[in-house]
C-alpha cells in the first residue's frame, strides 16, 4: 500500500516552521505531527522526497535573513530527521526549492531558483540544479 508522507509550513506555534507527518494506511490516520525546522525565522515552502526508508525534506529558511535553501534527511521512515544543514549559503535570494529521486539509481535531485546573479534586479534567474550524491548516503 505504501506510506503517505505530508511537509507543510504554518505559524500554528508562532513562527513559520516546516512540518512533517505519515500515513501508513491511505491517510485514514497520520502520525504525531513533528517540526522539522525548529529556529527564529521563517521556514517555508517545503518539498518532500522518498527512496525506500528513506525521507528527504527541503524548504527556504531565513535564519540568516537571507532566504536559504535547508535540507533534512530521515533514514528510518521520517521517525527521527537529522539535523538541517544550509545547503547554499550564499549572499543572494534563493526559494522555491524542489527535490526527487531517481528511483532507478537512487540518485536525489535538486533544484530551487535563486538571484545569484540579479542581486540588484530583484527577479529571479533561471534555476539551479544541484546533484546531491553525497547528502543520500546515511
Amino acid at each position: 500500500m505504501g506510506t503517505l508522507y505530508v511537509v507543510w509550513s504554518d505559524n500554528s506555534i508562532g513562527t513559520y516552521e516546516t512540518f512533517f507527518t505519515k500515513s501508513f494506511d491511505q491517510g485514514h490516520t497520520f502520525s504525531k505531527v513533528s517540526v522539522i525546522s525548529t529556529n527564529l525565522a521563517r521556514s517555508i515552502s517545503p518539498s518532500i522526497s522518498t527512496y525506500g526508508n528513506n525521507v528527504y525534506v527541503v524548504w527556504s529558511d531565513d535564519t540568516f535573513r537571507n532566504p536559504e535553501i535547508f535540507f533534512t534527511k530521515s533514514l528510518d521512515d521520517g521517525s527521527a530527521f537529522n539535523e538541517a544543514s544550509n545547503i547554499n549559503e550564499d549572499p543572494a535570494i534563493s526559494g522555491v526549492a524542489q527535490i526527487t529521486v531517481a528511483p532507478e539509481v537512487g540518485n536525489l535531485y535538486l533544484i530551487w531558483q535563486g538571484t545569484r546573479n540579479l542581486l540588484h534586479k530583484g527577479s529571479f534567474n533561471r534555476p539551479t540544479e544541484y546533484l546531491l550524491r553525497d547528502l543520500i548516503v546515511g
